[in-house]
């Protein structure tokens, strides 16, 4: 299984649920010369963007359905940008060499760049799992594929990287030096934690003090 790290799902803002179908643009398609030919439904697609928004995980291989993801977000674009227009009387230009077609375009190119899984790749798959969840707006919606995949690591290279990274040096204050933190009540932490902001304020308050009557002496003040 392709397992995704935990860091990623710190992007989600709700867990996904599953559901047997995936949002249905059907009521929403409609010919259009900017829509390119696409094949929404392939199972092996549907499954790998299902088990990933869902689980966080695939028994789906990356490079069999990678050339296949370009068609499932064509597919997406025209469900949001159909409500939008629909819906909401709102057209958008996605036309050849239009800045939403160009936009669009690259981020095909960024996913069939990557040798497998990139790092944001639940999120992604979030997005064309339910486009309609939180988009209505086509621009914001392609906007938001392309900032999530714009990266430049791997799920593998990335979780790599995290092994290699030396552990970080516990940093000692003075309440860590005194009390076992772990013996005191939330009260007594917050008021020792206290005292000890208080004492550097007076000592800071002293130093500057002293700065300033040697500065005085100095120039001829008593």
């Amino acid at each position: 299984y392709t397992r995704l790290s935990p860091y990623d799902s710190t992007l989600h803002t709700q867990p996904m649920e599953d559901s047997s179908d995936f949002c249905d643009a059907a009521p929403f398609l409609e010919d259009e010369e900017w829509y390119r030919d696409a094949i929404p439904n392939d199972p092996a697609v549907m499954t790998h963007i299902r088990e990933i928004a869902v689980k966080g995980r695939t028994s789906t291989p990356w490079l069999s359905v990678k050339m296949k993801i370009p068609a499932r977000i064509e597919y997406c674009v025209k469900i949001v940008e159909n409500y939008q227009r629909r819906c909401l009387g709102v057209r958008v230009d996605l036309s050849e060499d239009s800045e939403g077609r160009v936009l669009l375009d690259s981020i095909s190119e960024k996913v069939l760049s990557f040798t497998d899984v990139p790092f944001t790749w639940r999120r992604f798959c979030e997005l064309l799992y339910d486009p309609l969840r939180n988009y209505s707006d086509v621009s914001k919606y392609i906007r938001a594929l392309s900032r999530v995949i714009d990266v430049q690591m791997t799920e593998k290279e990335c979780q790599a990287n995290l092994r290699l990274q030396p552990q970080p040096i516990q940093s000692f204050t003075p309440v860590q030096i005194f009390f076992d933190e772990g013996n005191l009540k939330m009260s007594d932490r917050k008021r020792i934690n206290k005292s000890v902001e208080d004492a550097k304020k007076r000592l800071k308050l002293a130093i500057e003090e002293e700065k300033e009557n040697r500065y005085l002496k100095a120039n001829g003040h008593k």
